[in-house]
């Protein structure tokens, strides 16, 4: 009999992951990740014996919000018309779309303006020169909310239900480790994926998983 399997996946760190094993050679620019390959590629975690039961993809609404570059004074948009505000919800109602697919969407807010990495490495360095910061200099920080709640409750309700036989976990969040604990003590089988050969799991996801298994992406 085949096991009944639910494929959970943290959409941003997936997304970051097949960015990764897309570029070629290592850093170059990368095909963007559509809905069509997330998808394509989180499904050949499945093996022979598995049968898809529920494909649960955790993401955020992209921040529709508008705010003033303090150091250039000058309005950033956000929200509808922005490239990143529509890349993002053309991925939602495309994914949603395709089979055994449930969308659970968190939320992002701001947090303040930083000056990027980049641009601290740069004054790290030279730690008594004279710098102006340039309106490019600085970044809007966000931050997601609510994903790791709602990834977990659906990894208590698929086990304490016994809704399926297996979870295929994909995700570098170490916050999975106590969803992933209580599946395991409710009988469920919990495998970890690991996504090419670059970004690396943490030692306690790999712990508490029953399986690893890795994919290898393509475009």
């Amino acid at each position: 009999m085949r096991k009944r399997t639910a494929v959970l996946v943290d959409a941003e760190w997936f997304r970051k992951m097949l960015k990764l094993a897309f570029s070629s050679p290592p850093f170059a620019p990368a095909p963007a990740v559509t809905a069509e390959s997330f998808y394509r590629n989180a499904c050949t975690a499945l093996d022979a014996e598995e049968e898809l039961v529920r494909f649960l993809c955790y993401d955020c609404e992209p921040f529709g919000d508008h705010q003033r570059n303090p150091v250039g004074q000058s309005w950033v948009r956000f929200g509808r018309g922005h490239p990143t505000y529509e890349e993002r919800m053309r991925f939602f109602r495309e994914i949603g779309a395709l089979p055994s697919v449930a969308l659970r969407r968190g939320v992002v807010v701001g947090r303040k303006w930083e000056i990027k990495e980049a641009v601290t490495d740069r004054l790290l360095a030279a730690p008594h020169a004279t710098v102006t910061l340039a309106a490019d200099d600085i970044r809007f920080g966000l931050e997601q909310k609510g994903v790791d709640m709602r990834s977990g409750m659906d990894f208590a309700t698929l086990s304490l239900k016994q809704l399926v036989d297996r979870i295929i976990l994909i995700s570098g969040d170490t916050d999975m480790v106590p969803a992933m604990k209580l599946a395991r003590r409710e009988g469920i089988q919990v495998c970890l994926v690991q996504v090419g050969s670059r970004g690396r799991l943490a030692p306690s996801l790999i712990e508490h998983a029953d399986l690893v298994r890795t994919i290898t992406p393509q475009p």
